[in-house]
């Protein structure tokens, strides 16, 4: 049981009948999880549940937020001199990659939402400046302010949508581990 004893949970189910099926035959081998008091059970459909659109819309951001991260590392990753290029290129290279797999993530949430995947990219702010710690620097910040958009989304989906609350504490957790390593890489540049 890996749910808190304050924990709560909301199901939303679209059949009556998994429903029902979960209560009998397949709820003596599964231990009775629709039984828990800590479980809600709603028959209906989860886009009814949730604000849709204002959930898509958040999710259009962070998509739009990192395809722009696949443009911003990948042009870093090109821009990246001096003794420690080899192992910092294919961090920011590794970063980009993450970065499109995180858009297409957001754009296949969207999609089985019904909503419509954007096809733009979000404005990437550029200093122009391309030492080591400005790129990494830029780097941070784009990662927190990724942190940032995926804790709106947590926030929309709280307590409405379990599947897509659980997606969003991951991404916050993964965004939020790449900030502690870009701080890392910074330190030697105080």
């Amino acid at each position: 049981d890996l749910l808190p004893a304050a924990g709560k949970v909301e199901l939303v189910e679209l059949l009556p009948e998994i429903v029902e099926w979960n209560r009998g035959p397949l709820a003596r081998n599964a231990q009775a999880p629709l039984e828990d008091p800590r479980v809600k059970v709603t028959i209906g459909d989860v886009g009814e549940a949730i604000d849709t659109k204002e959930a898509c819309g958040i999710l259009n951001e962070i998509m739009e937020y990192e395809l722009a991260g696949v443009v911003r590392y990948t042009h870093s990753a090109m821009m990246v001199t001096g003794p420690y290029r080899i192992p910092i290129v294919a961090f920011l290279k590794e970063q980009a990659a993450e970065s499109l797999l995180h858009a297409q993530g957001a754009g296949e949430l969207i999609a089985g939402l019904d909503g419509h995947p954007s096809q733009k990219i979000a404005k990437i702010e550029e200093t122009g400046q391309h030492s080591i710690k400005d790129i990494l620097e830029e780097s941070l910040g784009h990662e927190l302010h990724a942190v940032g958009l995926y804790k709106k989304l947590l926030e929309e989906v709280e307590d409405k949508s379990l599947y897509l609350e659980e997606y969003a504490r991951g991404m916050i957790g993964e965004e939020e581990q790449h900030s502690l390593e870009l701080k890392r890489m910074l330190k030697d540049y105080g």
